[in-house]
């Protein structure tokens, strides 16, 4: 068993980030190591499909980078 095996994966939707302005992202990360698994769209309705059904919506805290819009767990 690898150690990313039991890695809690999250969805991070970010909006306007240097390397995609004007669009939302959408990144999949593994407990605290982002993947290469990336989507980008020009709406938040949009980047949410691209989110797993099963996944818990959070807000984003106050002190999360202003580019963070939303998680899911």
């Amino acid at each position: 068993m690898t150690a990313l095996s039991n890695a809690v994966e999250i969805y991070t939707v970010y909006y306007n980030t240097l390397d995609y302005p004007g669009l939302y992202v959408v990144r999949r990360w593994l407990n605290d190591v982002p993947t290469d698994d990336v989507h980008t769209a020009k709406t938040l309705e949009e980047i949410r499909n691209f989110v797993p059904p099963d996944k818990v919506f959070l807000d984003r805290m106050p002190g999360d980078d202003p580019v963070i819009v939303e998680t899911w767990l």
